[in-house]
């Protein structure tokens, strides 16, 4: 049986400057799962503010494994579950979920002629349509791979990208374009060189419609298989996945980029492990627009990162696992910097064996979830773990932030959007507010607020609409908060 036990441990890390803040309180914790394994990759928070998680069950399903999705209210409590896949094996890497208020799920399906699976389903999790993606594959024997990141695109498409190997040549990168129903419009490879294996483990869309990747190449053994070095690798492309730059970033023979994200100055940040001179630390990496590396930074002992978001107060949340010397296991591990790169905070969660944290999110409220897989906990083998904090303290008057200590904007939810969206803030104290929408030239299409407001929390639903209460076209927009003298915008994508 296993013991139920939970650290939460306050570390330093090794390269930060000092923690300045506690961290967030635990409001609970959930797992999800059978007898057998279940893994998860990726949560989100949906538009009702419950959660969606998944990746992969053995306990059910019609194979070996298969996709794993679990949707819970707001509380954590199972709504519904399902699975999704064949007799072999099936698993989910990302999820995402879409404007009709169903899901987007992309991984891996068992097979030899295939790079990628990836399932649309309704509200309710019942499949409208699949796809497997295999247009790189008529040239081999054997074919084979996975789609690590899916993400709707500003003209209403979906973009893919993933890992794929064949007789023919080492592992290679790839970009797939889809409409909105599943069906490939453009593929893209990109290899670091001919000799060498590369991966690509996240991606996203830029605010000029380009693509920017987060990848690695590698080097193996030739009689052990096991990789002798492993470079972090990026990619920027055009609208069209041509190629425009690569960047290699980080030290030492052995490192990854396991994430990105675009900050609202147009840079870029990075996140992943790295190993210097026999540790693990967590890696993040910034660059310019153009590929400039603005700074490169290792936090924490003994642990590597697989996760990292942009936090509402313009910091950066990392999560990842580290080595727990109490337990001699692994835990789930997540250090919050600022805006500079100091460490503000670190948690350490876990019980009596590994467990390992995939994904993190910033909650509507302003908390946090990090998911993943427990050992110590659940009903058996390993199980979903979903891991919910109050709000974070570091949030609220950080003045090394370039966000102002007298009011918090959240990101917009639904985003995308098809209909109407909800956008929420928080006064500390009562204030003068203007909260407008702007167009991406930045002119302004509608005033939301324009008042004095009390302290507090606030949510304002834009419908779409501009002044003249005319629909406006679909494309990136931005909404503006002014509170007396400070202001701060944050993007969203509206899709019809």
């Amino acid at each position: 049986m296993k013991k139920q036990i939970l650290f939460i441990i306050v570390l330093l890390g090794m390269f930060s400057v000092s923690f300045s803040q506690t961290p967030p309180d635990t409001l609970w914790s959930k797992t999800f799962g059978g007898v057998n394994d279940e893994e998860c990759r990726c949560v989100i928070q949906t538009s009702d503010g419950g959660f969606a998680l998944a990746g992969y069950t053995r306990s059910f399903g019609a194979g070996e494994e298969d996709m794993y999705l679990v949707r819970t209210n707001a509380s954590g409590d199972t709504l519904w579950t399902r699975t999704y896949g064949g007799i072999a094996s099936d698993g989910c890497n990302s999820i995402i979920q879409t404007t009709d208020g169903g899901f987007l799920l992309a991984g891996w399906t068992n097979g030899i002629e295939n790079i990628g699976y990836l399932v649309k389903t309704d509200p309710l999790g019942d499949i409208i349509w699949s796809r497997s993606f295999n247009e790189m594959c008529f040239l081999s024997s054997f074919c084979m791979g996975g789609i690590f990141s899916v993400i709707t695109t500003s003209d209403s498409c979906i973009s893919l990208v993933g890992a794929h190997y064949d007789s023919d040549s080492l592992y290679s990168c790839y970009l797939i374009k889809t409409d909105n129903v599943g069906d490939t419009l453009w593929t893209r490879k990109y290899m670091y060189s001919d000799i060498v294996a590369s991966f690509c483990s996240d991606h996203i869309q830029t605010s000029d419609n380009c693509y920017v990747l987060a990848s690695i190449f590698a080097t193996f053994d030739s009689v052990s298989g096991e990789p002798i070095t492993q470079e972090a690798w990026i990619i920027k492309t055009d609208s069209n996945g041509d190629t425009l730059w690569t960047r290699t970033v980080g030290e030492g023979s052995f490192h990854d980029l396991s994430s990105v994200v675009e900050n609202p100055d147009d840079s870029f940040s990075f996140a992943g492990g790295t190993n210097i001179n026999g540790p693990n630390y967590f890696l993040h990496v910034c660059l310019d627009t153009s590929g400039n590396e603005l700074w490169t930074n290792y936090y924490g002992y003994e642990c590597w990162c697989r996760t990292h978001i942009r936090t509402d107060d313009g910091g950066y949340l990392l999560a990842g696992v580290k080595w727990d010397n109490s337990t001699w296991m692994d835990k789930f591990f997540a250090i919050k910097i600022n805006l500079t790169g100091d460490t503000l905070w670190s948690i350490l969660l876990g019980g009596d064996s590994d467990d390992i944290c995939n994904s993190v999110i910033q909650t509507n409220d302003l908390g946090f979830v990090l998911a993943g897989y427990t050992e110590s906990f659940g009903a058996g083998g390993r199980d979903f773990w979903m891991v919910r904090t109050d709000v974070d303290p570091a949030g609220i008057g950080d003045n090394l932030t370039n966000i102002p200590n007298i009011f918090i904007l959240s990101q917009n939810y639904p985003n995308p959007f098809n209909h109407e969206t909800t956008i929420s803030f928080s006064l500390i104290k009562p204030n003068s507010v203007e909260l407008s929408i702007l167009d991406i030239k930045g002119q302004k299409v509608k005033t939301l607020v324009n008042e004095n407001l009390q302290r507090g929390y606030h949510e304002i639903i834009w419908n779409g609409k501009n002044e003249n209460a005319e629909p406006v076209s679909s494309g990136i927009y931005f909404y503006k908060i002014k509170v007396k003298d400070k202001m701060i915008s944050k993007k969203m994508l509206l899709l019809k």
